[in-house]
């Protein structure tokens, strides 16, 4: 369990109420992350929504040849500052598995929330899941901006 004050100095749960940010605190735990450390791999479960409070990470896309597996290349798709969350997979009940692979690139904490619980707690409260839907859109919809920029400068290369 973290403090609902923690949860409270992030934008992302900015329009939550004190009595669901409680709810969120009490699911959720303060982790450490050391740099190089890869916090999730694509394809695996997505167990947790993450939020960056301190470090950073980078976002990777793997391709992998369907025919030959040892040929396979990663893409940088995403840079993960403080204040800002990541794994939202885990947010959507439908798309449980990790789109992407988690690196420390810079040691720090990050807030885990347990994603079966937070998936439940909304459901419970529609509120709460249209705030978070919201935020877990917005976040995407910024990393999707990334990814263009990526793909625009690849292409005149």
């Amino acid at each position: 369990m973290i403090s609902p004050e923690l949860l409270r100095r992030y934008p992302f749960f900015g329009k939550l109420d004190g009595a669901q940010l409680k709810k969120i605190a009490m699911m959720a735990e303060e982790v450490d992350l050391d740099g190089g450390e890869i916090v999730f791999e694509s394809g695996e479960p997505a167990a947790a929504l993450y939020l960056l409070i301190a470090g950073s990470l980078e976002l990777y896309y793997e391709v992998q040849d369907e025919h030959d597996p040892s040929l396979h290349k990663e893409f940088l798709v995403g840079e993960i500052n403080p204040g800002e969350p990541f794994g939202l997979s885990a947010a959507i009940e439908q798309q449980r598995t990790l789109t992407a692979t988690a690196k420390v690139t810079k040691a720090g904490k990050a807030i885990k929330i347990d994603a079966a619980e937070l998936c439940d707690l909304c459901d419970a409260d529609p509120q709460m899941a249209y705030v978070l839907m919201s935020q877990i859109a917005k976040a995407t919809m910024e990393r999707l901006g990334f990814v263009r920029v990526q793909l625009a400068a690849a292409r005149n290369q």
